[in-house]
């Protein structure tokens, strides 16, 4: 069975954004809005020597039990068979009570456009996948930090590389039980999953949350 899934080396990201430019400019979205973010996570240790700061790219998670599709009351949710959590017709959304997809959401992983009073998130570019392609941010890691393929293949390279990396191939709030889907690998700091995250990003006030 198909489980595609995103596989991120936090050993390699250097913070150069070009996975940000690249989602904003395929998905144009709403100002102020990024399906996927590069947060700095900040080192309290004050350990000079030997600092533990990293970077690591936050996006929809792709959950295998995904708590945002099971709070939306109006099926605009959904995870396909392959494993990617999308999207489909927003217009439902602007006649909802709240947000409750957004908190749902234990990786603040969906924006909100407070104008349109519509969600959006990183779909994994399903549209470019079912054409064979990749997502965007893929190719355009400029450290080629980004993989993508399916997890269940052990002859995949995104399998085998988490196979490599053992037990430090971490997933984001595990204890959730929503069963996050993207792996990240990082081996020269220490793991400390969302604790301490800084983004420098512009968000705007009015169009989000």
């Amino acid at each position: 069975m198909t489980r595609l899934g995103f596989v991120v080396n936090l050993d390699a990201c250097c913070d150069h954004r070009g996975c940000m430019t690249a989602c904003m400019r395929k998905n144009g979205s709403f100002p102020g809005a990024h399906f996927i973010e590069t947060y700095t996570a900040m080192d309290t240790s004050g350990d000079i020597d030997n600092p533990g700061t990293y970077f690591i790219p936050i996006m929809c998670q792709h959950c295998d039990r995904p708590s945002c599709a099971s709070a939306c009351p109006h099926g605009v949710i959904r995870k396909r068979d392959d494993g990617l959590v999308v999207m489909g017709d927003t217009d439902p959304c602007v006649g909802c009570d709240g947000t409750p997809c957004l908190d749902a959401c234990p990786y603040d992983a969906i924006e909100f456009d407070r104008k349109e009073h519509r969600p959006g998130k990183c779909d994994g570019c399903a549209d470019l996948v079912d054409a064979g392609g990749m997502p965007e941010c893929v190719p355009n890691c400029f450290m080629g930090a980004i993989a993508f393929g399916d997890m269940e293949d052990e002859a995949s390279v995104v399998s085998q590389v988490v196979g490599q990396y053992g037990a430090n191939a971490y997933r984001l709030k595990p204890e959730t039980g929503n069963g996050p889907g993207v792996r990240y690998l990082l081996s020269r700091r220490p793991w400390r999953d969302m604790e301490g995250l800084y983004s420098p990003a512009w968000d705007d006030p009015q169009g989000q949350q």
